[in-house]
């Protein structure tokens, strides 16, 4: 008996929920005896600012610094296979961010200088302005269908440069 060639396939169109609750971020400890004057004269340097505890992959946080400003945070990837996400989810993950953020107003943008973006304390030690975490952000992505929970940990610095590791069933 020959068997058909055809492949068959059809689509499905359902309302689905999704629901965003943000992932802690810890800065390291580290960060607290940074040297600002050094960093303010450095021609490049990069720092690490902390993690966003993500469940099964910590995400870490660097600023890119370039002539004593921080031009870029960049955030990793998990090595799981992530990878960039379709433009329709980058701009629910635009929305969701939008609802989610501070109402502090705007946060601060890119670039500004190091000693704006980190803070010295009244004790001497360096924390890192918390306006400007707001703009690197991960977010724990779940869809609910049919009874079964399917999250993703996605995180970006905008809602054009969003990734996202493979998904799993709660």
């Amino acid at each position: 008996m020959a068997r058909s060639k055809n492949v068959r396939a059809f689509k499905v169109r359902q309302t689905v929920e999704f629901q965003f609750a943000t992932v802690p971020f810890e800065p390291f400890q580290s960060v607290r005896a940074l040297d600002l004057e050094q960093l303010a004269r450095a021609r490049s340097a990069v720092v690490e600012l902390g993690q966003f505890e993500a469940g099964c992959c910590k995400r870490m946080a660097r600023a890119v610094i370039k002539y004593g400003r921080v031009t870029a945070i960049k955030i990793d990837a998990c090595k799981d296979g992530a990878g960039k996400v379709a433009p329709e989810l980058a701009r629910l993950f635009a929305r969701a961010h939008a609802k989610l953020k501070r109402s502090k107003g705007p946060a601060p943008r890119l670039p500004m200088p190091v000693t704006r973006f980190f803070r010295r304390s009244a004790l001497g030690e360096v924390t890192i302005d918390v306006g400007t975490i707001d703009n690197m952000t991960c977010y724990t992505v779940c869809i609910s269908i049919v009874g079964a929970l399917i999250c993703s940990i996605c995180c970006g610095t905008s809602s054009s440069d969003v990734s996202c590791m493979t998904m799993t069933m709660r």
